[in-house]
């Protein structure tokens, strides 16, 4: 019996000094720090370079070195963001599904023809109903009410970390407008405001709010003629593009302006229209064709294309003479993106129909081919409106807000 229980204390003692799964993953965890930490610096950075998105998200917790390398330091994040760019030409488009009426506004970030992603909650907005503009600008996303100064927020979909910018201090505002662009020489976001008040009629007040500024405030900016934006704006190697809407304009057979703002130096200037647009016509919508500016012009015969191929000259060539197949009485209410191989897609902009799904056209000119694609579980309920979001040029960036 007393060898029995000798016995029986040993087998207790070993099994007690067995080493559970969560010692084995703390062992291993250890010696992995410990190697890493015996690699030079550069050949951790060649490594990390190596890895997904994703991993590098997780790996900020290994140290505090790594979090820096990762989310902090310029070159690694510069080859992050071109590793996705410098893939061969590509036709996969990402979407923003934004929920803009439900109780809880939110919206997803999605590769795929559905939205059954990461739901990204909406705060701070004053009024539910209100609509959002979503701008993408080399692995964020700049999302901001349209009327009032409710909310400017830029969103990271690698890290899933946002950060909310303050309110401007314009009083009287009647309608604002912000835009999102890329200083790729100071290594710079900003986002530009055009604020219209109603103290004085159609005047309005361009600011700056530069990403990362410790003074974390907006600056005013010298601007141009009085205007009022309108439409989707279009960032192309560090200059904002857009359309405006000129006040107090004499010439009645033309109520459209271009805009150019360059990120660097904060400076605006005109861009000559392709085509001089008339009161019957509906404005113009630009794109990022293949990396130059490319404009959608709708005429009552069909849709046309034009690319400014010289912007110094702002010399214009006309790419499509009409888009076949394209449904025209619906055509001011889709938004066109075109991805870096040159396919065209036409995104409906909402959809209150709760039995009717969203769908997109996608246009091939090289093969001249013309499909309808239905977005799945994209229909809304009845308080309920989805907006659409077209990203052709989406890249990772692990970079810190």
């Amino acid at each position: 019996m007393k060898r029995e229980r000798e016995e029986n204390d040993n087998d207790d003692d070993k099994t007690s000094k067995s080493p559970t799964s969560h010692d084995l993953k703390r062992t291993c965890s250890r010696e992995i720090k410990a190697a890493a930490s015996k690699l030079p610096l550069d050949l951790k950075v060649e490594i990390l370079k190596k890895l997904p998105g994703k991993s590098l998200v997780r790996f900020q917790c290994v140290s505090k070195q790594w979090s820096t390398i990762i989310s902090s330091r310029k070159d690694f994040i510069d080859s992050i963001v071109t590793r996705s760019l410098a893939k061969p030409l590509r036709d996969d488009l990402h979407f923003i599904f934004h929920h803009s009426r439900s109780s809880e506004p939110f919206f997803f970030f999605s590769s795929t023809y559905t939205h059954k992603e990461h739901p990204i909650s909406i705060t701070g907005i004053k009024s539910l109903r209100c609509s959002l503009e979503f701008q993408y600008v080399r692995g964020l996303i700049c999302y901001s009410t349209l009327i009032s100064h409710d909310l400017v927020t830029i969103y990271n979909p690698t890290t899933r970390k946002s950060v909310s910018l303050p309110d401007i201090k314009s009083p009287n505002i009647m309608y604002r407008s912000c835009f999102f662009g890329y200083d790729s020489v100071m290594d710079q976001y900003k986002v530009m405001s055009v604020t219209n008040t109603l103290e004085k009629t159609f005047e309005h007040v361009c600011q700056v709010f530069t990403l990362g500024d410790p003074m974390k405030q907006w600056r005013k900016i010298q601007g141009i003629e009085s205007h009022c934006p309108i439409g989707r704006s279009v960032h192309i190697n560090g200059t904002i593009y857009y359309g405006g809407n000129p006040h107090d304009n004499n010439d009645v057979t033309s109520e459209f302006m271009l805009v150019s703002f360059d990120v660097r130096f904060e400076r605006f200037d005109h861009i000559n229209a392709p085509i001089v647009v008339t009161n019957d016509m509906t404005y113009p919508a630009l794109v990022n064709y293949k990396g130059k500016l490319g404009c959608f012009c709708y005429k009552n015969i069909g849709v046309e294309m034009w690319v400014m191929e010289d912007v110094e000259k702002q010399e214009w060539s006309k790419t499509i003479s009409c888009l076949p197949n394209v449904p025209l009485e619906r055509y001011p209410y889709y938004d066109r993106c075109v991805t870096l191989g040159g396919k065209i897609f036409l995104l409906q902009r909402s959809r209150y129909e709760p039995d009717d799904p969203l769908a997109i056209y996608c246009y091939d000119p090289k093969q001249n081919s013309f499909r309808r694609i239905e977005i799945q579980c994209t229909t809304p309920r009845r308080d309920d409106v989805i907006e659409v979001v077209g990203v052709s040029d989406h890249v990772e960036n692990t970079m810190r807000l």
